[in-house]
């Protein structure tokens, strides 16, 4: 993959647009105008699959199809265009901040009538993203221990998002983390310029005291679990209860004072 498609790429997946949409905009980008057969072969993807890709691209303006021609030719609009995309996702998000009141109102009723205690599943890198979010809601000091760091899996983009959210309430967070996090947390700094925790404290767990194998997160009545590695299955889930909470804020806590 080029330097130009890695950087289309990485755009397009913050705007929700595959990669395989990225790949067809990069190849029109780098070899100019061209038609369906010779899109398909040059940005080699299956001509049913771009068949569905091209209405995509078009209605995020970022292709033009030229049907003057016999076969039609496929040409890359300018990236300018996504700044009407742009405008329009941020006046589709002030629309859904000023209808969640209502909806919290309207869900308020069946919240209060929610189980003492609820379990949540999540899959994939979007579900733990979402658990990792929900700390940011947090009302008390979140504690945890931590298999590896965040950002190499969440993305810069969402790190840097989630860390300002938690920086702007003020959150408080200790972590126990494997001896090899310190380590990895300063190779990833060196080449990242990003936000940090302003209210954050770590200890490195010796395996001899505990192995750290995932990551466990408490917070409120919250106790959360995620396994989040590149070679094995991305999911977490949430338990919610405020005795098993309380439970393991006190097993966090003995750890803590034996480092």
């Amino acid at each position: 993959m080029s330097h130009i498609q890695n950087m289309i790429t990485r755009y397009f997946s913050e705007l929700g647009l595959s990669d395989e949409a990225a790949g067809v905009y990069a190849t029109l980008i780098e070899q100019g105008p061209q038609t369906i057969s010779e899109l398909g072969r040059n940005a080699d993807i299956e001509r049913t699959k771009l068949y569905r890709l091209l209405p995509v691209l078009e209605k995020a303006r970022l292709i033009v199809i030229d049907s003057e021609y016999k076969h039609g030719v496929i040409e890359a609009a300018p990236l300018d265009n996504l700044e009407l995309l742009l405008a329009e996702r941020e006046s589709e998000i002030q629309l859904l901040k000023q209808e969640l009141p209502l909806l919290k109102q309207s869900l308020l009723p069946s919240v209060q009538q929610d189980p003492k205690t609820k379990v949540q599943f999540y899959r994939g890198a979007s579900g733990v993203k979402q658990m990792l979010w929900n700390e940011t809601a947090a009302t008390t000091e979140i504690v945890s221990l931590l298999h590896q760091g965040l950002q190499q899996y969440a993305g810069l983009a969402f790190f840097e998002r989630w860390v300002a959210k938690c920086n702007d309430r003020g959150i408080v967070s200790r972590s126990l983390v494997n001896e090899a996090f310190f380590e990895e947390q300063a190779a990833w700094h060196q080449g990242h310029r990003s936000a940090k925790l302003k209210n954050w404290d770590g200890k490195a767990l010796p395996a001899e005291i505990f192995t750290i194998s995932h990551s466990m997160i408490v917070y409120d009545n919250v106790l959360a679990y995620f396994n989040w590695q590149p070679d094995g299955e991305v999911f977490g889930v949430e338990l919610h209860n405020q005795q098993l909470a309380d439970t393991q804020r006190q097993f966090f806590e003995l750890l803590w004072r034996q480092t």
